[in-house]
């Protein structure tokens, strides 16, 4: 239409207008470009580093967020106190209730306990207030060892729980794969064990706090990854700070990889221009072309810590990735560069060049920064920030494209071209190869007019059927056995001992698995109506799937009611013999500080005491419960537990009860991963369509292309599916930012598909010819740069690396063969 063409031609001349500027003031754009990216990289220098796993992953403003707030509210805490928790099982995996193997363990825990226990200035232990954790486990050993040392037995231990002065300890926290005696008397009703968990919760609201417990984690993590000969027990150690440890190595090794990837990227960009370029320009250009993309990303990150938002781990990873992608634009830069040295006017040449070059670059670009961009709102605050991060280094990588790489090449050809303008004897012009000599190009020629031939032919088109049917099968395939699944082990290295300790912490899970339930404004006994109430929430979450029921339910209230019950008929015994009356029971909380005495006073119940001499009973404040359930290995099962729970409680909302579960951010992306992946992958097409509308101007090419995008997402999923990825949070993301790259090999062959004229098969061997070399060695210069983290263990980080050769193949084969069968066959218009 007019108004298009007026707009391409106004593209056209912007472009055209910016070759010269460039060509005009070449050492202004430059000078101005590094000083105004190395003032936003001076951020570097207050960059904050977030370490924290839970933080990484855990969404701000979600259900979360906020039962976490509620959690540290209700133990008046301000930081998240530090969770470390241990596994011990018998080497020869026999019984650990053999003092050999208990003798092991309770030297681990009093080495724990010793800095747990140990008082600050305020007079505060460093446990509290959970320094009754492992209450159940010291009293099954006391009274294991008085039976053993024929003291008689005053207790009753079972499983999962057991009577101690008359109340209820729940051991089936604490004891797993228990054995019991049958048909006995005993008070020693247990009699194997195979593995036992000890639970330790540090404060941590000062760095310095922060400090000592990392360095006691760490110090007895690395103990524990050595078995000695004469050592009966193993211990898997699990805890934040370990994992954050674990997490940081593996971002580590994920950077000396990528060096080797930026080595063999110098070795492939020097050799692509080896052929075109003097051997002496060859230092600054490739120089040129890898350090505007790293300069980019440090002033990304540089903005990022300005405005004071934090780094993760992962984030190692985007300025191997700008590279890889920011090499692309290069490439293109210098292909046109180079194909049009017939003009010796170099002002000239420029206009031309950035004019070529302007739609491709602009489209591919703003399809990457969109793609990332759109990521930056995925929940996940780590691949949210990376995302961030991402996009805008792209955009920067964008700008001095411009202002930076295009006037160095300007540069080094006006001197090139100075240097040739001077007299110089025959011997020594010999090797000096022209920038007007081009390469014997003859073959390439031809093979192209082969190959545009046959993707143009009858034969070519029924051969493309067949491979994307078959392709399409196979991916499907794969699509529908992907599961939903995610654990944070993937943030850290598989060789790391905390993978194969999470291995061996399965079976515990699928035992018992606690779910800890925070009732803020909890019924009061004398009141019937909030006690049903409560009863009724009560029997609901007891039924929800995988969970035991009222036998493993963690609940004092039960226990409470019996003591004062039982109190009541002393009481009223006594008031019978000597008054000769008694009163019927009335359940009542004036007995219950003589009942958390005998508990010693847990934080997990919270009492206000009357006024003194007041007639009244005091209040029940806050307390905690929990609910237990089986068979929650599976991540999937623990989100459905978690978000089950969620709904029950949701019903009740007059009792203000919270769930928490330290890993529930995991959890409840994991419950919404597919529908958030779906429609981020339709937010990012429709991104795209409308970027490539914008500079191709023909909605058949739009089409065509964003059905070939759409074919590369689809595929892309199939084939990680067999790559051995699940459907997680990082697949979500990678799918995401995969969209924005598989553009890149689509939208380049289709916009001089369309300025190209002629028949259908000239104008696909003219749009070959001029962007087939520029796409592969784009495609291989991406691969080099990634190359080494395959052999990166970190599943976080390999996931990316797996999506990037998956779609760099994916996106070759479509851009350069399934694309221009399209193309051959609904022909769009050309861009006249």
């Amino acid at each position: 239409s007019t108004a298009m063409k007026k707009k391409r031609d106004y593209l056209e001349i912007i472009s055209e207008k910016t070759g010269e500027v460039l060509a005009d003031h070449p050492w202004k754009f430059i000078g101005f470009s590094v000083l105004f990216s190395m003032l936003l990289a001076l951020g570097l220098i207050r960059i904050r580093l977030e370490t924290d796993i839970r933080e990484s992953f855990s969404p701000r403003d979600s259900d979360t967020a906020r039962e976490t707030s509620a959690y540290l509210d209700f133990y008046n805490l301000t930081r998240f106190p530090q969770r470390t928790f241990m596994h011990f099982s018998a080497i020869d995996e026999g019984d650990m209730l053999r003092e050999n193997c208990l003798a092991e363990v309770e030297r681990m825990d009093n080495r724990m306990k010793v800095f747990m226990e140990e008082r600050e200035g305020n007079g505060r232990r460093r446990c509290d207030p959970l320094c009754l954790m492992n209450k159940p486990f010291h009293y099954f050993l006391k009274e294991l060892r008085d039976e053993r040392g024929g003291v008689e037995a005053t207790r009753i231990f079972d499983h999962p729980s057991s009577r101690f002065n008359g109340h209820d300890l729940f051991t089936a926290a604490t004891l797993f794969g228990v054995e019991k005696h049958e048909n006995t008397t005993a008070a020693m009703r247990i009699k194997k064990v195979s593995s036992i968990v000890l639970w330790y919760f540090a404060n941590a609201e000062t760095d310095a706090q922060v400090k000592q417990w990392k360095e006691l984690s760490l110090q007895v993590f690395e103990e524990v990854k050595i078995i000695h000969p004469d050592q009966h027990v193993r211990v898997d150690i699990f805890g934040d700070v370990i994992a954050n440890h674990e997490m940081i190595r593996g971002a580590l090794q994920a950077t000396r990889m990528m060096m080797v990837g930026f080595a063999l990227l110098v070795a492939f960009v020097t050799t692509v221009l080896w052929r075109d370029w003097p051997l002496r320009q060859l230092p600054a250009l490739v120089g040129s072309a890898l350090l505007t993309p790293l300069l980019a990303t440090a002033a990304s990150f540089g903005l990022l810590s300005w405005l004071g938002i934090s780094a993760y781990s992962i984030q190692c990873v985007a300025p191997f990735l700008v590279l890889g992608i920011g090499v692309d634009d290069a490439f293109i830069l210098f292909h046109w560069w180079h194909s049009m040295d017939h003009i010796t006017d170099l002002r000239e040449r420029s206009k031309h060049v950035f004019r070529q070059i302007s739609a491709s670059i602009t489209i591919t670009s703003a399809t990457n920064i969109i793609a990332f961009g759109i990521g930056f709102f995925t929940p996940t605050p780590q691949m949210s920030v990376f995302c961030l991060a991402t996009s805008l280094s792209l955009f920067f990588d964008y700008v001095l494209t411009y202002t930076i790489l295009g006037p160095v090449v300007y540069l080094l050809s006006s001197s090139y071209a100075k240097a040739e303008a001077e007299p110089k004897d025959e011997e020594a012009s010999l090797p000096l190869q022209t920038v007007n000599e081009k390469p014997p190009i003859k073959e390439e020629k031809k093979a192209l007019s082969q190959y545009s031939t046959f993707v143009t032919s009858i034969s070519g088109h029924l051969f493309c059927l067949f491979v994307i049917i078959g392709l399409f099968a196979v991916c499907t395939l794969g699509v529908l056995k992907m599961k939903v699944s995610f654990e944070p082990g993937k943030a850290f290295p598989s060789d790391s001992p905390l993978a194969t300790s999470l291995q061996r912490i399965k079976p515990v899970f699928n035992e018992t698995f606690p779910l800890s339930l925070y009732i803020h404004n909890p019924p009061q006994i004398t009141n019937k109506e909030e006690s049903e109430m409560f009863k009724r929430m009560l029997n609901e979450l007891e039924t929800i799937p995988g969970v035991y029921g009222r036998e493993r339910t963690m609940l004092w209230m039960k226990e409470y009611e019996a003591f004062d019950r039982r109190l009541h008929s002393f009481t009223e015994s006594i008031s019978s013999f000597f008054l000769g009356e008694a009163t019927e029971y009335s359940p009542s909380f004036k007995n219950l500080p003589t009942f958390l005495s005998f508990l010693d006073n847990p934080a997990q119940i919270q009492y206000t005491k009357p006024a003194p001499n007041s007639t009244e009973e005091g209040r029940l404040t806050r307390f905690q419960m929990a609910i237990t359930a089986e068979g929650m290995s599976e991540w999937a099962r623990r989100a459905e537990l978690v978000e089950s729970t969620r709904r029950v409680l949701h019903k009740y909302p007059s009792l203000n009860a919270t769930l928490f579960d330290g890993d529930s951010a995991v959890l409840t992306l994991m419950l919404t991963v597919g529908q958030d992946l779906i429609g981020s992958i339709l937010v990012t097409i429709i991104s795209m369509a409308i970027v490539c509308w914008l500079f191709v101007w023909n909605f058949h090419a739009v089409l065509i292309i964003t059905s070939i995008v759409t074919s590369i997402c689809y595929c892309l999923v199939g084939v990680l599916s067999w790559w051995g990825a699940d459907l997680d949070p990082i697949t979500q993301v990678d799918v995401l930012l995969a969209t924005g790259f598989s553009v890149d090999y689509t939208a380049h062959i289709a916009f001089q598909f369309c300025r190209a004229s002629g028949s259908p098969k000239e104008r696909v061997a003219s749009a070959l010819e001029e962007m087939s070399a520029p796409l592969l060695q784009a495609g291989i210069s991406t691969l080099l740069c990634m190359l080494p983290l395959m052999l990166v263990k970190t599943y976080a980080i390999l996931a990316f690396a797996k999506t990037v050769f998956a779609v760099v193949f994916l996106g070759l084969f479509h851009g350069l063969f399934v694309l221009p069968v399209l193309l051959s066959i609904y022909p769009p218009r050309t861009l006249k």
